[in-house]
């Protein structure tokens, strides 16, 4: 019997299983395809920035970048709320900290390519290799 503990028929239980669960339900499908497509040997190939070896690949950082996105955040500090996201762990998802993510962003800055660039006025940089 369903007995109402506000305005709508429902009630909540306790779950005790041991289950893990995410609250980002469509994430997973995106980390799937991001993989199906090869995509992290393809970063691994093609965007050797990284100098040391670290806990998180370049292709950590990238696949962490577009679950992000994904899943509607717009700064590095959303990082942090994928990160302790027990269920997307366990499905091997990486997710650098927010530090980390801006160390990780700052290695692609080249200040002589922005020397000339005028104040609130849009710029683009040439493209570097």
């Amino acid at each position: 019997m369903n007995i109402s503990q506000g305005l709508l028929p429902f009630h909540l239980i306790q779950d005790t299983s041991k289950v893990l669960l995410t609250s980002f339900g469509g994430l997973p499908l995106v980390m799937e395809t991001f993989r199906a497509l090869g995509l992290p040997k393809a970063v691994q190939r093609h965007l050797p920035l990284l100098e040391r070896q670290g806990k998180y690949r370049e292709a950590d950082y990238v696949e962490s970048f577009v679950s992000v996105f994904a899943a509607g955040g717009d700064c590095v500090d959303d990082f942090e709320i994928l990160r302790q996201d027990e269920g997307l762990k366990k499905l091997g998802l990486q997710v650098p900290s927010p530090e980390a993510v801006r160390c990780f962003l700052n290695a692609f800055h080249e200040e002589e390519l922005l020397q000339g660039r005028l104040p609130h006025q849009a710029f683009i940089p040439e493209e570097t290799e």
